[in-house]
C-alpha cells in the first residue's frame, strides 16, 4: 500500500477526533440556520452513537492508497472535483498495522458487511420502504470497538453497484481507508506540495 492524505491546505498537527467534532461545531454556526451542512452537523451531535450507522463514519480521516486500480487522485482528476483540495499530499504510515482491518477482496468485504451491518436499521427500512430500497449500513460504532481503522483496497468494482456489500460501499469511490482518531494511529510524513505560500492548517 501507498497510503496518502490530500488537502488543501498545510497540516501543522494531526487533530483527535474530538478536536475534528470542535471544529466542524465552529464551522456550522456561522452557517444559515437552513444550511443543510448544520443540519446534518447537529442530527449527528443528537445521536447516541459517535460514528454512526450509515455509509461512512462520522468525523473520521481519510486517505487513498495511490499504488491501487483506483485512487483517491484519479477519480478526482476525472471528475474534476475539488482540484484545490489536492494541494499537498500527505504520506500516511499506520502506527501499528495489526490494529488496523484490510480487507484485500470481495470475499473479506462481504464478511465486513454480514458482521457488522445495523441489522435493526435494515430491518427497519425493509419495512418503511421495501426490501429493495433499505440500505446495508454499518454499525461503525462496534468497528470502532475492535479497530483503530479500515482499509479497503484494491478497489471492489464487483461490489460498486451490486451485491451484498454494495449500498453502504458505493460512495467510497475508489481504495480508501480511514482512522477514526487519527492522533491515536497514524503518522504523517513529509508533504509533497504545489504551492508554499498557502494558509496553515490543520486536518480537513
Amino acid at each position: 500500500m501507498n497510503l496518502y492524505h490530500f488537502s488543501e491546505q498545510e497540516i501543522v498537527r494531526l487533530q483527535s477526533r474530538d478536536e475534528m467534532v470542535e471544529k466542524e461545531a465552529r464551522i456550522v454556526e456561522d452557517l444559515p440556520e437552513g444550511d443543510e451542512r448544520r443540519q446534518q452537523f447537529h442530527a449527528f451531535l443528537d445521536r447516541d452513537v459517535p460514528f454512526g450507522s450509515s455509509f461512512k463514519p462520522k468525523m473520521t480521516f481519510w486517505f487513498s492508497d495511490e499504488n491501487a486500480n483506483q485512487t483517491w487522485s484519479d477519480w478526482c482528476d476525472g471528475e474534476q472535483f475539488r482540484p484545490e483540495r489536492m494541494r499537498y499530499r500527505y504520506p500516511v504510515h499506520l502506527n501499528n498495522e495489526d490494529d488496523w482491518l484490510i480487507i484485500p477482496d470481495v470475499i473479506e468485504l462481504d464478511r465486513f458487511t454480514d458482521e457488522y451491518m445495523d441489522k435493526a436499521k435494515w430491518m427497519d427500512d425493509c419495512k418503511r420502504y421495501g426490501y429493495h430500497m433499505a440500505v446495508d449500513n454499518i454499525d461503525w460504532d462496534r468497528v470502532a470497538g475492535k479497530y483503530c481503522g479500515v482499509i479497503i483496497t484494491p478497489y471492489q468494482w464487483s461490489r460498486r453497484l451490486e451485491g451484498l456489500s454494495s449500498g453502504w460501499y458505493y460512495p467510497w469511490d475508489c481504495a480508501s481507508g480511514f482512522a477514526f482518531d487519527p492522533v491515536q494511529s497514524i503518522t504523517l510524513g513529509e508533504a509533497n506540495h504545489e504551492s508554499t505560500d498557502q494558509a496553515r492548517g490543520e486536518n480537513r
